[in-house]
């Protein structure tokens, strides 16, 4: 072959292969959500996209900065998980989807196309949820009845109204940052946008509605000031409460009146700190089976099921206990200050506030999405 030919061309195509497997890991990543055991399934297609592109060739791995080094402080911990038979199982999984973080630095030249497939995908699955709304397809079974019974959420590809809103966070804010900070394809990262909002705004998620907004002053305080900004809302306050729909105002307004589901989780947080110093000191690792295990005991009256935490801190305070917990902090302390992508910070702000109310962890897909945000910063 024409030397010539190799060196103009072949490295383009290279980086396009990249790329294709990047977009069909997204694109199908949601997807094993629908499959029995699919928080296996997404461990499994996790470890294959590694797999695959170990095959393709790279200019360079930047894998060990301080930061990763750090990160693989925090892995080991998790990985000690394995030393507990009731966590064996859970331990291995969540360590593997944890791997996610090193996925970005793969695609270290191309971070500006990871951004585009994820907010490609937020924009599609979020128009999805939108449509479930209006052909009457969404339940009633995640609200108070005596506040919100004739409220229908959309549950989307998860079938969890909350974790599609946790899974459309990033997505949403990769797609603000590009439609305010990146001159080309404007339209594209506004549909995108529109398309992540339009789906939250369908999970009537309060968690990640206010996570959104929150990371949305954020982007919009780098691009306009945040004076400017704040003046902007306040003006518009009154056309959104004529436009908005009544349900999602008064959905976010309820914040303000705890609900049945705001006092489930009070006892249930209760309930965790009822555990003996030990448990929350070295942790009683991962997975349902070993939280169950360590909760039964202290359990408040009327927990009669419990599936997680609620909270990504009570999460990795009873699984890894205080010490991973604030080495977990500690990461994500790093990557909001001094992270280098703004995108990517305010994106993981977001699911760091939604994480106070509800658990990005507790899915495999929205763990891959968490983990591989913080390693995007």
């Amino acid at each position: 072959m024409n030397p010539i030919f190799v060196k103009k061309y072949l490295p383009f195509k290279e980086q396009d292969s990249k790329i294709t497997v990047l977009f069909f890991f997204f694109l199908l990543l949601p997807i094993t959500a629908l499959f029995p055991h699919a928080h296996t399934l997404s461990a499994f297609w996790t470890v294959a996209f590694f797999a695959v592109e170990a095959t393709l060739p790279h200019d360079s791995r930047p894998l060990y900065t301080a930061d990763a080094r750090l990160y693989v402080v925090f892995l080991t911990l998790c990985l000690s998980g394995i030393l507990l038979p009731q966590a064996r199982g859970a331990t291995i999984l969540s360590v593997l989807l944890r791997l996610s973080f090193f996925l970005p630095r793969l695609f270290s030249e191309r971070k500006r196309e990871l951004r585009r497939i994820l907010s490609l995908v937020g924009g599609v699955l979020g128009i999805l949820a939108l449509l479930e709304i209006f052909l009457d397809g969404g339940v009633t079974g995640y609200n108070d009845p005596s506040l919100f019974s004739a409220l229908s959420r959309a549950r989307g590809i998860f079938g969890n109204p909350n974790i599609t809103a946790a899974f459309l966070l990033s997505p949403a804010s990769f797609a603000l940052y590009d439609l305010l900070f990146e001159k080309k394809s404007r339209l594209f990262s506004l549909f995108c946008f529109f398309g992540s909002l339009a789906g939250i705004a369908a999970t009537y998620s309060r968690g990640a509605l206010l996570a959104l907004l929150f990371s949305s002053f954020l982007l919009l305080s780098w691009r306009f000031g945040a004076f400017r900004v704040l003046l902007t809302v306040i003006s518009l306050l009154p056309l959104l409460s004529l436009f908005a729909p009544s349900t999602l105002i008064s959905r976010l307004s309820s914040v303000l009146s705890p609900d049945t589901s705001v006092r489930y989780r009070f006892s249930l947080w209760k309930s965790v700190f009822r555990l003996p110093p030990r448990a929350l000191i070295f942790g009683v690792g991962e997975g349902k089976k070993a939280m169950l295990t360590a909760l039964s005991p202290v359990l408040a009256a009327g927990l009669l099921q419990v599936e997680h935490t609620h909270s990504i801190y009570l999460h990795l305070l009873l699984s890894h206990g205080i010490i991973g917990l604030l080495l977990f902090l500690f990461l994500c302390a790093r990557a909001i200050l001094f992270g280098k992508d703004r995108g990517a910070r305010a994106a993981l702000l977001a699911l760091l506030l939604f994480g106070i109310f509800d658990d990005p962890l507790y899915f495999g897909q929205t763990e891959v999405l968490f983990w591989l945000t913080l390693g995007l910063t």
